[in-house]
């Protein structure tokens, strides 16, 4: 009985996800990108403190042999949200399957700095 209700769970849990979006914890992507458009990155619970900032670091690579695509490192919105649009151009990205990292970065007042969450997610750009 325990495996039956775990599996219902589960296929809840896969249907009630959105197709429109992929999602890591803190960072959603769209599924698919045309050439031409922009990608919209959001970050979520990443922002500052009363002894640090917040930084986010983004970078979009290729999967298959790393090479790097586009990066960003910008400071978070203290709202807690922030949207990053990178354009995609038919040039640099082939239809395919990418990957985006995102690092939230607290540098503290006394110099130090170090990561508080690193999250990834995927999208395709569409022929």
């Amino acid at each position: 009985m325990r495996r039956i209700a775990v599996g219902i769970v589960v296929i809840l849990g896969v249907l009630g996800t959105s197709g429109s979006a992929l999602a890591g914890e803190h960072v959603d992507v769209p599924h698919a990108v045309d050439p031409g458009d922009k990608l919209k990155i959001m970050v979520r619970d990443c922002q500052s403190g009363d002894s640090w900032s917040a930084v986010i670091l983004v970078r979009i690579e290729d999967p298959r042999d790393g090479e790097l695509m586009d990066s960003a490192l910008v400071d978070a919105d203290d709202s807690g949200t922030t949207i990053l649009k990178f354009k995609i151009t038919s040039r640099e990205y082939q239809g395919d399957r990418y990957k985006v990292y995102v690092k939230c970065l607290h540098e503290f007042d006394d110099g130090t700095q170090g990561t508080f969450w690193s999250d990834s997610a995927r999208f395709r750009v569409r022929d």
